[in-house]
């Protein structure tokens, strides 16, 4: 069954959510909220707010996904030494397997982080060190809590498919049609980004609890009961037993797409000039960058050299990513723009020499 704003309200009676006496004291509104599922925003006058998940289609992918998702909600909820994660998520209140169905606590009002750089027209160091802390809290030894846990069966273990191109083709990306295929075309022309890629495959481990979808969209800020901001982590759907290195090169190469897309672009030019424009804007992000990873790196326990390396594979996995959002970018879209070309570009860039990329994004000496 799939749920809508007329039939959700007895479906929660149902699950003993909501009360009767709220509908008739039209105490509560239903807000859709959706975007790949089916979401809804039930606000409650006298009570928490609950954050309704529904898949669209009963698919295997999109099950899946959200039972990955609800695992990780079931585990940090069972086991005090996961804690640390807990405080990183919404509440969990309810999961339905027969409908493909996740329901959370609604988080009070905040905004994700992506809407926070864009009001304040900055980057704020506290930001960065908020993520810093939010992935070291459930990057450091978590995976060592979850062996014999039943809801560890949920993760599937994957290296990430941008990593497997070589090996698989293209395929996948010239079925999207229009701007995908000129991707697939430029990725054959520059084989040395597929074949970087590959060793990154071979490199990856699978240390650790991984978010999987790591972008400043699915990390929110609200104001704490101090005032201070406060982060939540949401969407786990790409959940996983992975390798920590991919959401820490996630979390870079936000901040990098953010930077280029507020470039002001120039169609006429080559997009090297507009990769060389964005690079000009590092300063801007670079104190949030370097309070990013050294909050990170401090939680992890890394030492000086330690550190130092782990950077630098961060952000070979961050040019994978790059990779990822000109697909997120251009889905559905007839060809490339001028910012994916120069997002490829940076890719190339990152894989050449990320000891200089460490250098120029955080501006810790080498």
């Amino acid at each position: 069954m799939f749920l809508t704003v007329a039939t959700l309200p007895h479906y929660l009676i149902a699950r003993g959510l909501i009360s009767p006496a709220s509908i008739v004291d039209g105490d509560f509104a239903i807000v859709e909220a959706g975007r790949r599922n089916r979401n809804f925003k039930v606000l409650q006058r006298g009570g928490p707010g609950l954050f309704v998940k529904q898949v669209r289609q009963p698919e295997w992918q999109a099950v899946h996904t959200l039972e990955r998702e609800a695992a990780c909600y079931r585990m940090v909820q069972a086991a005090p030494e996961l804690a640390p994660m807990a405080q990183l998520l919404p509440g969990w209140v309810d999961h339905d397997p027969a409908r493909a169905l996740l329901i959370v606590d609604l988080l009070p009002d905040g905004e994700n982080v992506t809407e926070h750089h864009l009001r304040l027209g900055t980057f704020p160091p506290e930001i960065g060190r908020l993520l810093g802390r939010g992935l070291a809290a459930y990057h450091a030894g978590l995976a060592g809590h979850l062996a014999g846990r039943a809801e560890a069966a949920a993760f599937p273990r994957q290296v990430h498919w941008i990593l497997t191109l070589e090996a698989t083709g293209y395929a996948a990306l010239e079925q999207m049609g229009g701007a995908p295929i000129q991707l697939a075309a430029l990725l054959r022309q520059t084989p040395e980004i597929p074949r970087q890629f590959a060793a990154l495959a071979r490199e990856w481990r699978a240390d650790s609890l991984i978010h999987g979808d790591m972008k400043w969209d699915n990390c929110l800020v609200h104001p704490g009961p101090d005032g201070e901001p406060v982060l939540r982590i949401v969407d786990w759907e790409l959940a996983d037993l992975g390798d920590a290195s991919w959401d820490v090169g996630s979390i870079i190469q936000s901040y990098f797409v953010h930077l280029l897309l507020t470039t002001p672009p120039r169609p006429d030019l080559p997009p090297a000039w507009l990769l060389a424009q964005t690079f000009e804007r590092l300063g801007e992000i670079r104190p949030a960058l370097r309070a990013f990873w050294e909050c990170y790196a401090e939680a992890r326990g890394f030492v000086l050299a330690a550190s130092r390396s782990y950077l630098e594979r961060c952000l070979r996995f961050a040019a994978a990513r790059l990779i990822v959002t000109i697909v997120e970018h251009m889905n559905g879209q007839p060809q490339l723009t001028q910012e994916a070309c120069a997002m490829l570009l940076a890719s190339l860039r990152l894989l050449r020499d990320p000891g200089r990329a460490a250098t120029d994004l955080t501006g810790l000496p080498s």
